[in-house]
């Protein structure tokens, strides 16, 4: 890649033979035994995100008619017991959500990913 940027997680991967992609962290390791669990469960549903990094979101202000959220850390779905979204810290997707990404996406929003890089 030409640059650091968190987008390039996602540009398709040229000659890629599985439908299966395992996005990871450099600096996460998951035991094999994890990895094959989560592999059973997204074979089941590959069109979903299968992950470890479950977080949640909900809306700024829950009688308004506005269209902003509110971002919850692990601790709010560890509070909550539940979950909205999962990251792409490690997780299970399909093939196609990577040229999906890249070249179908709006461009504000990897432009938002790369301005936010580190909020």
């Amino acid at each position: 890649n030409r640059g650091n940027s968190l987008n390039n997680r996602f540009r398709p991967i040229q000659g890629l033979r599985t439908d299966a992609v395992f996005s990871v962290d450099d600096d996460l390791v998951v035991p094999c035994s994890t990895l094959r669990f989560a592999f059973g469960v997204w074979r089941s549903a590959p069109s979903a995100m299968v992950g470890f990094v479950p977080r949640i979101h909900w809306p700024a202000d829950p009688r308004g008619n506005t269209k902003e959220y509110r971002y919850g850390s692990w601790w709010s779905v560890w509070r909550t017991g539940t979950y909205s979204m999962v990251l792409s810290k490690a997780s299970f997707l399909h093939k196609r959500y990577l040229d999906l990404y890249t070249n179908h996406m709006l461009p504000s929003i990897r432009d938002y990913v790369t301005e936010n890089r580190y909020i």
